[in-house]
């Protein structure tokens, strides 16, 4: 996908959209709506304060931007003191509304104003749960008087008895959650839950169409060879698969490989065959002699006046009649 195609995508659109109007509505947010958010939110708290901790809080205002809770609680100090001030950070606990516009405006679809009122009336009570979880640790560190999550408690101690450590420690995690979890996902589940039609047709629009084309996808089918043997018969098959002509060309290989050894093979049994056959005419050859030899040795035996060896007998010279006897 190009660059210039990239605006064109949904997705990619409300992603740049999200970059721009999330750092737009905090900036808005921190230069005008801070401190009227504060002060409602300040008032909201103070309200319920007398139901909450009742004859502890006097009252919650606001003064230079920051929030101070006003305690009954004594303090040990000479002279003793009636009120306690606390100091309350409650920015995070409005800073889930500029995170929501931001998101909001980002998203494509019909009824953005509706959508924008409707998801800033549910975040109203995370605000206010924050900002009650909030100022219940900050009690109860003032009333154990020992340090915890990077806050030191009043240099002073209180008139009052200390929580107990369980007690302690839960509201500890509640803080946690008011400070670090909900600022972040209170108003992406709002907007996820407003959202719900873009988050199903466009932003999972991709992996559901990539399922559905893999499982509608048609099977493709081999091609079908008609081979026609000597005898004209026809033998139909599919193509062989790429690792059996892999097979095949490496058998052939092995096999033109072999056909030197086995033509080796051949002449030298045809050159066995023909030394045999020449010995053997040989031998007959030489039993022919053999047989003339002994012939005309009988011949001669036979012949008169001739010896074994070949000499005359009687010697030269000589009538070989016989003289009669006197």
């Amino acid at each position: 996908m190009s660059a210039m195609l990239l605006p064109r995508d949904p997705v990619w659109r409300w992603f740049l959209g999200t970059l721009i109007s999330v750092p737009a509505c905090l900036a808005v947010w921190w230069f005008y709506l801070r401190d009227p958010l504060l002060s409602a939110l300040a008032w909201a708290v103070g309200a319920a304060a007398p139901l909450l901790w009742p004859e502890t809080v006097l009252d919650l205002k606001m003064q230079g931007g920051q929030a101070w809770l006003i305690s009954l609680v004594p303090t040990l100090t000479d002279p003793p003191r009636l009120f306690t001030p606390l100091p309350l950070p409650l920015n995070r606990a409005v800073a889930v509304f500029p995170l929501f516009w931001g998101f909001t405006l980002a998203t494509p679809g019909r009824g953005l104003a509706r959508r924008l009122l409707l998801g800033t009336v549910i975040l109203l009570p995370v605000a206010f749960l924050m900002a009650v979880l909030t100022t219940q640790f900050h009690f109860s560190l003032f009333r154990t008087h020992v340090p915890a999550l990077t806050l030191m408690p009043p240099s002073h101690f209180g008139m009052v008895l200390p929580d107990s450590p369980t007690a302690f420690y839960l509201w500890g995690v509640g803080r946690q959650l008011s400070v670090l979890v909900l600022p972040i996902v209170a108003p992406l589940l709002v907007w996820l839950g407003l959202h719900g039609d873009f988050i199903r047709n466009l932003l999972f629009a991709r992996l559901t169409r990539r399922s559905v084309d893999a499982a509608t996808r048609p099977a493709v089918t081999p091609p079908v060879l008609v081979a026609v043997d000597a005898m004209g018969q026809e033998t139909v098959g599919q193509d062989a698969s790429p690792d059996d002509s892999l097979e095949g060309s490496s058998s052939d290989d092995a096999v033109k490989e072999d056909s030197p050894s086995d033509s080796a093979r051949q002449e030298d049994s045809q050159g066995e065959g023909s030394e045999t056959e020449s010995a053997r005419q040989e031998d007959s050859e030489a039993g022919t002699a053999g047989r003339g030899i002994s012939r005309s040795e009988n011949v001669r035996s036979e012949i008169p006046g001739t010896g074994h060896a070949g000499e005359e007998y009687p010697p030269t010279g000589q009538s070989s009649r016989e003289v009669p006897a006197p």
